[in-house]
């Protein structure tokens, strides 16, 4: 297929027009690139918030509840507060009053002495 002058300025007409064309692709190309980072950086963000959530609701809800005991607590039981550093609620022997029949029940019978194992020996 020998050129002719329509097709050979036909292709150098194309040629510039694409020439002129790469400067707007390229800065659309930086640009969707800053776009794709500010992106990435928001998911990993967001990854991290469930987690965070999670949590800082399982803290408050404990301190939720050693505001409710410490109040009861402070309602005219004798027992202790929650400490939640230690990780640990007083029985409900210790919240309850003393008189109460559903406490008497569960609390724990005193531990019996050990007995002394050790035999005498005869001569």
């Amino acid at each position: 297929m020998p050129s002719t002058p329509n097709s050979t300025n036909s292709v150098e007409a194309t040629t510039v027009l694409l020439q002129a064309e790469l400067p707007q692709l390229e800065e659309h190309q930086q640009a969707m690139q800053k776009e794709l980072t500010a992106v990435s950086e928001r998911l990993e963000s967001v990854r991290g918030v469930p987690t965070a959530l999670s949590a800082l609701s399982a803290t408050a809800l404990l301190q939720t509840c050693t505001a409710e005991a410490n109040a009861h607590v402070d309602a005219g039981s004798e027992a202790t507060s929650i400490d939640p550093a230690a990780g640990t609620a007083p029985t409900a022997a210790e919240i309850a009053p003393a008189d109460d029949p559903a406490v008497a029940q569960q609390k724990t019978p005193t531990p019996r002495k050990a007995r002394n194992t050790s035999a005498s020996t005869k001569n």
